[in-house]
């Protein structure tokens, strides 16, 4: 089973990355532009970095289905239809999760069970990441401000899935110890392993910033 973090994307978060890519407008919602450009740097570094193998991003394949165009005049362009299918389809950069009749129930037990209630379309993204094992869901600052979704962002938090913009993601305020350079025994050296692939994890990481998307 592959160690990498699984780190789950809402479908605004593909949309946004479109827009950015292209130069439009972006839909600024309730932040500044600079907040919104931040975010939609750091998530297409974050699409770098899974392309790459340091991390896996995740999202329903319900995203496919909703990233639809980036309100061109005269509807989506063969670009930006190619960017789409890259980022979705091609297998390179996400995990696609089927909303099965397993994750069709969780969603539904949000609000049975939980006491979480969004959207069918938002349960079926909750659902998706929980049932699938990431730990945070990206999204942007527009539907975190939004009442009914802010109203349940700590409920959700409580059954082990963070809410975050893309800026605020684990791997990109992750702070690495100084590796020790000593070699003693082959315990000590078993459990310097999971610091190894944390660091190199953020390594690659950190080679993205400075790329371009592809």
């Amino acid at each position: 089973m592959s160690t990498r973090p699984r780190i789950y994307a809402d479908s605004c978060c593909f949309i946004e990355a479109v827009k950015h890519k292209r130069g439009l407008p972006l839909s600024v919602g309730s932040s500044d532009v600079a907040t919104r450009e931040t975010d939609c740097w750091f998530f297409r570094r974050l699409c770098d970095a899974s392309r790459d193998g340091a991390i896996q991003l995740v999202t329903s394949m319900l995203s496919v289905a909703e990233c639809l165009h980036v309100d061109e005049a005269g509807g989506p362009t063969e670009e930006t239809r190619r960017l789409f299918v890259e980022l979705l389809t091609s297998g390179a950069v996400v995990d696609l999760v089927e909303p099965d009749l397993f994750i069709a129930e969780r969603a539904r037990d949000l609000h049975w069970r939980d006491g979480i209630l969004l959207s069918g379309a938002d349960s079926l993204h909750v659902a998706s990441a929980l049932l699938d094992g990431c730990t945070e869901f990206v999204t942007l600052d527009g539907k975190i401000n939004k009442q009914k979704f802010a109203t349940a962002i700590p409920a959700i938090q409580k059954i082990g899935l963070s809410v975050v913009r893309p800026s605020q993601t684990a791997i990109c305020q992750m702070s690495i110890e100084p590796m020790t350079s000593s070699r003693t025994s082959q315990k000590a050296s078993r459990k310097a392993k999971p610091r190894v692939r944390k660091q190199a994890q953020y390594e690659r990481f950190q080679q993205n910033r400075s790329r371009a998307w592809r």
